[in-house]
């Protein structure tokens, strides 16, 4: 991790910027500055930006692909609302299987180029439904 980190930031000090694994950019003051707080601070941005901004790309492709595939379904299962990286979804428990199948592998694929897994939890509420 300490390899990825140096790399990230010599990059970020040269470009100004540093990247989602999707591309999606965010530019970063102060990593060259001569103040250490203002220096180290710009740091942890730079170090954080790609690994929590990749995860919010992802859900985002989710959130668009799920709704277009429950549109076209014709189920009345719906996608309700995201909490950082969870979707909620209600809907009939006889859709239940397929949903979560459909869920599963949306997410997981995601991210072209990876697969990453994805925890699913089905419940009457929101607290029981915790994976």
């Amino acid at each position: 991790m300490k390899v990825y980190y140096e790399a990230l930031l010599e990059k970020a000090r040269a470009t100004g910027f540093v990247e989602t694994a999707l591309g999606r950019r965010r530019f970063v003051k102060g990593l060259n500055d001569a103040n250490q707080n203002i220096r180290k601070g710009a740091e942890r941005e730079a170090m954080n930006m790609p690994v929590q901004g990749t995860a919010a790309d992802v859900v985002k492709r989710a959130m668009v692909e799920l709704s277009a595939k429950l549109e076209a379904s014709g189920w009345s299962s719906r996608m309700i609302m995201q909490v950082h990286d969870e979707l909620v979804f209600e809907g009939p428990e006889t859709e239940m299987a397929d949903l979560e199948k459909l869920v599963r592998e949306t997410m997981e694929n995601a991210l072209p180029g990876f697969r990453l897994p994805a925890d699913i939890g089905i419940g009457d509420n929101w607290a029981t439904a915790k994976a």
